[in-house]
C-alpha cells in the first residue's frame, strides 16, 4: 500500500501544473515525515537569530544627582535570517544573510513612543540605515554571552519588498550555508503547497513550523499596498525574516527525495493571517548583489 501511494504521488506530481507537493498528492504522512526528518536538519542549520540594537533616548530624573537629564540606552529587537552564501574576504570566510528589511533597519518601520513602546512608522522609505544601529548574529533572544556574537553590515536593501542582505564582519566561527534552490518560476506554486519554516521567536532558541500555502495573491495595505503570499504557519515576534520553504518531491534511486526550495520570508500578520514576502518581490535584490 505504501509503495502504491508513493508511485501515485510521483505520477500525480507530473500531471499537476505546479511542480511542488500538494495536499492532494502528498505521500503517506508517516513516510513524508521520515523523509523530512532526514533532510531538513541541514536546511534548518542555515537559519540564524539576528539582534539589532537601536539607541533610544528618554528623559527623567538622574538618581545620582536628582537633576532632570536625558539618557541614552540601547533597545534590542530580534528577528531571523538565512545564510545564503559565503565569500572570501581578506583571507577569511564571511557570510551573506537574507532577512526582512525591518529586521536589519527596524527604526525605518518603528519609532520609540515613550521609554518602552514602539509605534509603527508610516513613512518607511529611508534610503540608508541610521549609523546608531548595529546588528549581530546571536544564539537566541535570551543570549547574553556577547563573545561569540557576529557583527553584521547591510550590503543591499529593498524597503518596498521588506528584504535586505547582510554580511558578517570578522566571523569567528563557521556558519552553515543553505545550498538548496532559491526562487521558482511563475506558475509553479499554488494554494495547498506544503511549506515549512524555521525561526527564532522571542523567548525560544528555535522552532520549526509546517503548514500550507493558503493564498498566492493576498492583497493588504500594511506598508505599501501590495500582494503577498498567505500561509498557515506559526508567526510570533522574532520570526520576521524566517525563510519559508516549499516542499518538492522528486524521484530517487531507492525512494522519493524531498527538496526544500526557498520561496519567501515571513514578515507580517494581517489580522490572524501570516504573510510571506514572495521571491519575485526580492529576486532583483539578489541579482544586484549576487549576479
Amino acid at each position: 500500500m505504501r509503495t502504491t501511494l508513493l508511485v501515485i504521488s510521483l505520477l500525480a506530481g507530473l500531471l499537476f501544473p505546479a511542480r511542488f507537493l500538494h495536499a492532494q498528492n502528498a505521500v503517506e504522512e508517516g513516510e513524508l515525515d521520515r523523509l523530512i526528518a532526514r533532510r531538513f536538519p541541514q536546511v534548518a542549520a542555515s537559519v540564524v537569530c539576528i539582534r539589532t540594537l537601536i539607541q533610544r533616548e528618554f528623559s527623567g530624573v538622574d538618581p545620582q544627582t536628582g537633576d532632570f537629564a536625558t539618557f541614552k540606552a540601547p533597545l534590542a529587537l530580534h528577528g531571523t535570517g538565512i545564510v545564503i552564501d559565503s565569500i572570501r574576504e581578506n583571507g577569511r570566510t564571511e557570510y551573506i544573510i537574507l532577512t526582512n528589511h525591518h529586521v536589519a533597519d527596524p527604526s525605518n518601520y518603528y519609532e520609540i513612543d515613550g521609554p518602552w513602546f514602539l509605534r509603527e512608522r508610516k513613512d518607511n522609505h529611508r534610503s540608508s540605515p541610521l549609523r546608531r544601529e548595529a546588528s549581530y548574529i546571536v544564539d537566541g533572544s535570551d543570549d547574553e554571552y556577547q563573545a561569540d556574537d557576529i557583527l553584521l553590515v547591510e550590503i543591499g536593501r529593498d524597503a518596498a519588498s521588506d528584504a535586505a542582505l547582510l554580511k558578517t564582519v570578522g566571523a569567528q566561527r563557521p556558519l552553515t550555508v543553505f545550498r538548496g534552490v532559491i526562487g521558482f518560476e511563475d506558475g509553479t506554486l499554488a494554494p495547498g503547497t506544503p511549506v515549512m519554516t524555521v525561526g527564532f521567536p522571542i523567548g525560544a532558541r528555535r522552532i520549526i513550523g509546517r503548514g500550507e500555502l493558503t493564498a498566492i495573491d493576498y492583497y493588504h495595505e500594511l506598508g505599501i499596498p501590495h500582494h503577498d503570499y498567505a500561509v498557515d504557519l506559526p508567526l510570533r515576534p522574532g520570526q520576521s525574516g524566517s525563510p519559508v520553504f516549499a516542499l518538492e518531491l522528486r524521484p530517487g534511486d531507492d525512494e522519493p527525495e524531498v527538496v526544500f526550495t526557498l520561496i519567501g520570508l515571513l514578515h507580517a500578520r494581517d489580522g490572524g493571517t501570516p504573510l510571506v514576502v514572495p521571491y519575485p518581490l526580492w529576486k532583483g535584490l539578489l541579482e544586484q548583489v549576487r549576479p
